[in-house]
């Protein structure tokens, strides 16, 4: 993405005519938000990748999931 929005508002009511798929999708990749501590300002990116099942072709998937620990991680599968 080019360009992103700097903020903590999360749209709720923006997206009446946008599908909520989209609008989740558009937020994920282009919203920053931040806080402000002792009047300095944190700021949190988007990341860049999709925490989302991903189809790398037909036969090979990633499934992400959160280990006992609260942490990503990726399961991996190949199917033949």
């Amino acid at each position: 993405s080019s360009s992103y929005i700097i903020t903590n508002d999360r749209m709720r009511d923006h997206h009446f005519n946008i599908s909520y798929n989209k609008i989740v999708k558009w937020k994920k990749k282009n919203i920053i938000n931040y806080e402000i501590s002792k009047n300095l300002p944190k700021l949190f990116f988007p990341k860049k990748y999709s925490e989302t099942f991903q189809n790398l072709n037909k036969y090979t998937c990633f499934f992400p999931f959160n280990n006992k620990e609260n942490k990503l991680q990726w399961f991996f599968t190949k199917i033949k």
